[in-house]
């Protein structure tokens, strides 16, 4: 009976040790699992910087006199002298963003690549299958990663949106949580970036 109990009592040390080890072992990992916040997706966001080098593109696209002449009013000045625009005069407000429109074809990834080159300034080219993820809350993450990355690293810089109608379509009560929270993390977002020399097209 006393060689029973002996056992009994090398058994419960054994199932507590093993207990505490499993607890420990679980804590431990809780404890180092990796960054759930928007940083860990810097590293997907900084393979979509380009560095554009080409500074004579503009002049070389076709026609769009006019839309070149307001590009470097709106785009090419705020970002050549960001001190000016941002840090100094009172008055001079440069936009937010600009919108290109037209059918595939026209010169409208073109001419944001050329406006980079013109200011030296980096382009983060964005679109909707980059920034569309599977998993639920991630796209948000995606736009908000991109955006504190411009505003902290890379500004002055454009950030450029393919085909911005893929995910910037108007928001209704048919659209899906998660649909409807990557727009507004899209609209919060560019309203974040007033005042730092960052340009949206």
């Amino acid at each position: 009976m006393n060689k029973l109990s002996d056992g009994a009592k090398m058994f419960a040390s054994l199932v507590y040790m093993l207990l505490v080890t499993i607890i420990g072992g679980l804590a431990l990992q809780y404890m180092n699992q990796p960054d759930t916040s928007s940083h860990q997706f810097d590293k997907s966001i900084r393979e979509m910087v380009a560095r554009p080098t080409d500074t004579g593109l503009l002049d070389r696209i076709g026609g769009l006199s006019e839309v070149k002449d307001e590009m470097r009013r709106l785009v090419q000045l705020p970002l050549k002298y960001p001190n000016v625009f941002y840090r100094g005069a009172v008055g001079l407000k440069p936009p937010t963003g600009v919108l290109f429109h037209g059918p595939p074809g026209t010169g409208k990834t073109m001419m944001a690549t050329a406006l980079a080159a013109e200011c030296g300034v980096p382009l983060l080219s964005l679109h909707s299958a980059a920034l569309e993820s599977k998993w639920f809350g991630e796209s948000p993450k995606l736009i908000e990663s991109a955006f504190r990355l411009a505003r902290e690293e890379l500004a002055p810089c454009i950030i450029f949106f393919d085909e911005i109608d893929g995910i910037g379509r108007a928001r209704n009560e048919m659209d899906q949580s998660c649909v409807y929270s990557l727009k507004c993390e899209l609209l919060r977002n560019i309203d974040s970036i007033v005042g730092h020399p960052v340009i949206v097209l």
